[in-house]
């Protein structure tokens, strides 16, 4: 991660992704997954759609669009949600 982000997203990404060059992840599994990441942790508030995506550009991830918008995120990838998560 390069340029100076958020540390709120800097945990988040630490915590819950793994970050490649070749890797990719769906823009809006990755900020859905933030939204979920920070009610968990009791945040009080999650960063709008656009400073979320100014960090993850800060971050060193590409956005790769569609010619309207962001479809995905290439550098960063989603962990894999453990099995006894997706029960609650």
């Amino acid at each position: 991660m390069s340029r100076k982000i958020n540390p709120h997203v800097a945990r988040f990404l630490r915590d819950n992704c793994i970050i490649e060059t070749d890797a990719e992840a769906p823009h809006k599994e990755l900020w859905q997954r933030y939204c979920e990441w920070t009610h968990i942790k009791r945040m009080r508030h999650t960063l709008c759609p656009q400073s979320f995506y100014q960090n993850c550009k800060k971050a060193g991830f590409e956005p790769v669009s569609d010619r309207t918008r962001v479809v995905k995120w290439k550098g960063v990838m989603l962990k894999p949600i453990p099995l006894e998560m997706t029960s609650l």
